[in-house]
Order: structure tokens, then C-alpha cells, then sequence
């Protein structure tokens, strides 16, 4: 098949025969131009949202705990900050602080508790006095991520923490980035984010403590689009002939 510019077409986009191709990226739009429309991986990554939990540790401390009457210690992980970015403009769809202590008391008896400093510092308690419960910020992300698929680096965890379960965001819109081998190690471990950033995307991220979390969230959602997206090794039948179909097209009419 030969493509051919139209010569009234000021685009210099592609016809066959004077008629617009309509696949693979190319629409018809109006009677002398043909337009390249996006394909259905280029429509879904428009639509993508990146999400990250920054977390507060806390110790627990009961007494009596056990069979015996011993003291027990428990360390929690309670999420404490939450960035939910949209992959079109970089709009920030949530981004709080969380009280989830509160609820934590109530779910897990606790009564006896004190902050604790891990290696990175975490958020400390003053940081969410006043903040939204937990369970109102469970349904600000539910609602921001609904009907997208949503990436996150250890993704499992931060919606776990979070309370969101599949019943929110279904497992078939859910992306890890530490699942995908392109950003594994050579054992086909996950590596962390901010290694993955320096090295993949040339970026520092994670240099104060605690973390930002939409800074995070920017360099997952980035890190999936460049090296796991348009991976042709995990695109189905579909979606492989339109990408190379888009791309010599597009190359057709760079020439």
C-alpha cells in the first residue's frame, strides 16, 4: 500500500487514494485534511493516575498482652500522607495529611502508644493532629481513582493501608511498578523508587525527610509511562498493530 500526502491537506497528513486512513491513529476530519487520532494505549495513559503513601510508625504497647501477663510490643505502619496525581496536567486530585490514629485506636484496642523514628524519620504525630479521618480520605481516593488504572511503586501497600480494596479499584486497573521486569533487578527483585529514578529518569527524589509524596507519585507515574506502558512484550495482539501502524505513520509524515 502506497500513502501519499494530499496536496491540499496544509498537515501533510496521509491519504491512500484520496481517502483518509481511518486505523491505527488516523480519523478523517473534514473533507480535505486527515487528522492522526490517539491510539487506545496513548487514550489510557491520558487517563492514568499515580498514587503514594507516606507513613507514621508507632509503637504499641500492651501490658499483659500475652498468655502470661507480659508487656508486648507492636510496631504499626499507619498511612499519614497521601498524594493521588493525574497523569494529564499533573493535577493533584488528593494530596493530605491523614489521621488514621484514631481509627487504629478504635480497630486494634490501643490505648498505650508513642511515636518512634525510624531510618527516614516518617511523619510524626503533630503532623496529623486535625487532619481528615481516615475513612474520609478512603473516599476522596476511591472517587479520584474510579474507572482509571491506578500505578504505584509497592502499590499493594499503600492501598492496603489506605483501606481500598478491590472493591474500589478492581485488580485489572491496578499497575506496580515493582512488578514489571524492566524495572527489576537482575534476580527479577523490585528496586527502590528513588534508585529506579536516578537511574531511569536521571532524577533525586526522596532527599528530605519525611518523603513528599506527590514528588513519589510524579516519578512512578513516569517511570511506568517511559518503561512499562508501551512495553511491546506485554502488549496484546490489538494494541502491537496499532502501535507500529501509529508509529510508521508518524514517521511517514515526519519525512
Amino acid at each position: 500500500m502506497k500513502l501519499v500526502r494530499r496536496m491540499s491537506d496544509p498537515m501533510g497528513h496521509l491519504s491512500y487514494r484520496g481517502v483518509c486512513i481511518q486505523h491505527a491513529g488516523l480519523l478523517t476530519s473534514g473533507r480535505n485534511m486527515c487528522v492522526r487520532a490517539k491510539t487506545r494505549l496513548e487514550v489510557e495513559a491520558d487517563n492514568l493516575v499515580a498514587i503514594d503513601v507516606e507513613f507514621m510508625h508507632v509503637r504499641v504497647i500492651r501490658t499483659g498482652g500475652d498468655e502470661e501477663g507480659r508487656e508486648v510490643v507492636q510496631k504499626f505502619q499507619l498511612p499519614a500522607e497521601v498524594c493521588v496525581l493525574a497523569s494529564s496536567g499533573d493535577a493533584k486530585l488528593v494530596h493530605t495529611k491523614i489521621d488514621s490514629l484514631t481509627e487504629a485506636k478504635k480497630q486494634y484496642e490501643i490505648f498505650q502508644y508513642e511515636h518512634i523514628l525510624e531510618h527516614d524519620g516518617g511523619i510524626g504525630l503533630d503532623d496529623i493532629k486535625g487532619m481528615p479521618l481516615l475513612s474520609a480520605v478512603r473516599e476522596d481516593v476511591a472517587l479520584a481513582v474510579r474507572g482509571r488504572l491506578v500505578v504505584g511503586h509497592n502499590l499493594a501497600k499503600d492501598l492496603v493501608s489506605l483501606g481500598i480494596t478491590e472493591r474500589h479499584i478492581p485488580m485489572k486497573y491496578r499497575r506496580d511498578t515493582m512488578r514489571y521486569p524492566a524495572l527489576q533487578n537482575d534476580k527479577g527483585h523490585g528496586r527502590s523508587l528513588a534508585e529506579l529514578s536516578l537511574v531511569k529518569l536521571g532524577r533525586e527524589i526522596q532527599q528530605n525527610v519525611p518523603h513528599d509524596p506527590c514528588e513519589d507519585a510524579q516519578a512512578t507515574l513516569d517511570l511506568y509511562i517511559k518503561y512499562c506502558h508501551y512495553d511491546e512484550s506485554l502488549m496484546g495482539y490489538d494494541d502491537l498493530v496499532e502501535y507500529y501502524m501509529s508509529q510508521m505513520l508518524q514517521n511517514t509524515t515526519s519525512d
